[in-house]
């Protein structure tokens, strides 16, 4: 898995490590540094919800709305995402 919550589970080679552990350390990495939220956005959007509009305008209104970044900056920085994404599997 190469999603930020994918590298954070793999890094834990003693199992403890549950979802919500994960996405703790994601919020806490968005919140802490200051691009952390990009880290937020690779994380939260996947292969499950990276074509539906809804789930990318809710997490672009989550980091616009914990003012970590502007609306304009989370677009272009999603749209990269997408393109990523769309370039790794083909289209």
């Amino acid at each position: 898995m190469t999603t930020p919550h994918g590298i954070i589970c793999k890094c834990d080679d003693q199992g403890g490590i549950t979802g919500f552990m994960a996405g703790a350390a994601r919020n806490i990495v968005a919140q802490c540094h200051v691009l952390g939220w990009k880290f937020y956005l690779a994380d939260v959007l996947n292969k499950y919800n990276i074509k539906r509009e809804e789930d990318i305008e809710n997490a672009i209104k989550n980091i616009v709305d914990a003012e970590l970044v502007d609306y304009e900056n989370a677009k272009l920085y999603t749209d990269e995402l997408i393109n990523r994404f769309n370039n790794k599997e083909g289209g």
